[in-house]
């Protein structure tokens, strides 16, 4: 298995032609935020096991939305748990809970939409694997035979638990060949070549060894949680490798990850510093064209293919036919919090509304939709400072048969209420209209039993909407 220091090195070495812009480079901002770079104990190698997909409150939305499982499925999601279980006995000797359900219930998701467009056995390529959840899919699933899965990553934690489970991979099924480029750059060999690869072959690339990547070659390029989260060369480079890469009949599929470079100025202090480029123009320079593009639980689900000429604005339906990020995202928002807003009118749910004082966003997103919920408070963010941070959750539930409703046209006029005294409402659904939206989640969260408020739906920031599990 690579060591911390190895791949330090590797990096180190790959960074210096780049002269000073070198040092950013090679990083997603996000994980490294998150201290997935380097650790001295397992325990943040266990947290990547089952955590590299969509957020945790997504996943009742996924499993609703997917149905009952088919029995290939099935098989999959028990190969899946037994996998992870023997990885995580590789990585450390004490035992840690592990759950890769979130991942699980994703991978079979984008299996789905995958197969729809594309016939196996594929030629993989991943960008920024996480976990290996799909190196796992191309091996562990029993419709899915005679690959070759290429990942490339650049952060630490993650390369090391990849290279681990193509290792165990290997130790399973010993028809596997496995092959990883730091391996081979410190044994001072060259790597086998990728075009002249058999099937079920795995190759393990850090990003600085794109160039051993062949163009026009693989049938499947996944870019999940990963084109906003990285500066803005690296960006750069990785829709490059999308562009020179791909078959062309292949698909390049993309999930999650896509919106926030717009908002790269929304946050203070520096948090939610992306590369702010614009993903889907960058995209479109590198030859591709949207075939199919989507919001699902929450995250825009998106398949490029290689353009058939000159690329013209689309008169199709839905958001294909967008050639720049804002007005999409822009679109896809306002589709979302409407569709969420609907449902809530529907269902007669009583509303908190938690906002941001100084901020215009909730005016502007979501007051627009308003009209006719069930509103029985409005408190802000800056409001928790006033309060008493101790003074706990009284149950009384009869405050709030004593409030009645409010429309959106009265919201204006409803005093200002404590967060606490929010929380005390119980109401069926929080609507967080912050750029501290995880703060606040995070405190709701904490004020209630676990399984009470679990259920998030968050596209794009600053609206979130928090339901309770009645």
């Amino acid at each position: 298995m690579i060591s911390s220091e190895g791949f330090k090195i590797s990096k180190d070495m790959a960074r210096l032609p780049l002269g000073r812009e070198g040092r950013d480079a090679y990083i997603y901002l996000a994980d490294t935020k998150r201290q997935w770079e380097w650790s001295y104990s397992s325990d943040k190698a266990m947290e990547l096991i089952g955590t590299q997909s969509m957020a945790q409150g997504c996943i009742e939305v996924i499993k609703d939305y997917l149905g009952e499982l088919s029995n290939d499925e099935e098989k999959f999601c028990k190969s899946m748990r037994s996998f992870n279980k023997e990885l995580a006995q590789m990585i450390s000797s004490v035992k840690h809970p592990v759950d890769p359900q979130l991942d699980i219930y994703e991978t079979i998701f984008d299996m789905r939409i995958i197969n729809s467009h594309i016939n196996s056995p594929r030629r993989i390529l991943d960008i920024g694997p996480g976990a290996g959840r799909h190196m796992q899919a191309a091996f562990l699933n029993s419709k899915l035979e005679g690959n070759c899965y290429v990942g490339i990553e650049s952060i630490g934690l993650p390369y090391h638990l990849q290279n681990l489970g193509a290792s165990l991979l290997c130790v399973k099924n010993p028809s596997i060949k496995f092959f990883d480029g730091i391996d081979y750059q410190f044994a001072r060999e060259d790597l086998p070549d990728i075009m002249q690869a058999s099937s079920d072959t795995i190759y393990h690339l850090p990003l600085w060894m794109a160039q051993a990547l062949p163009e026009k070659y693989f049938d499947l390029i996944l870019c999940n949680y990963v084109l906003d989260e990285l500066p803005a060369n690296d960006f750069l480079e990785v829709s490059k490798i999308a562009g020179r890469c791909l078959a062309d009949d292949g698909i390049v599929y993309s999930r999650g990850s896509q919106q926030r470079a717009m908002t790269k100025d929304m946050y203070l202090y520096g948090y939610g510093t992306f590369h702010g480029q614009d993903i889907t123009k960058n995209m479109l320079a590198q030859g591709l064209e949207t075939k199919d593009c989507q919001l699902i639980s929450s995250e825009m689900t998106r398949i490029f293919v290689r353009s058939d000429g000159e690329i013209q604005q689309k008169n199709a339906e839905g958001y294909v036919g967008f050639m720049e990020d804002i007005p999409l995202v822009e679109k896809m928002q306002s589709d979302f919090i409407s569709s969420q807003i609907e449902d809530l009118k529907a269902a007669g749910s009583t509303v908190v509304v938690w906002d941001d004082k100084g901020y215009s966003n909730y005016q502007q997103l979501i007051a627009p939709y308003m009209e006719g919920v069930n509103v029985v408070g409005i408190t802000y963010y800056s409001s928790s400072r006033e309060g008493s941070e101790n003074s706990g959750i009284r149950r009384i539930s009869e405050m709030v048969n004593k409030i009645s409703p409010t429309t959106s046209s009265e919201l204006g006029a409803l005093p200002e209420i404590q967060p606490e005294k929010a929380l005390e409402l119980r109401p069926d659904v929080f609507i967080i209209s912050s750029v501290r939206g995880n703060t606040i989640l995070k405190k709701i969260q904490e004020m209630f039993e676990p399984e009470e408020y679990r259920v998030v739906q968050k596209f794009n920031d600053p609206v979130t909407f928090i339901y309770r599990e009645l």
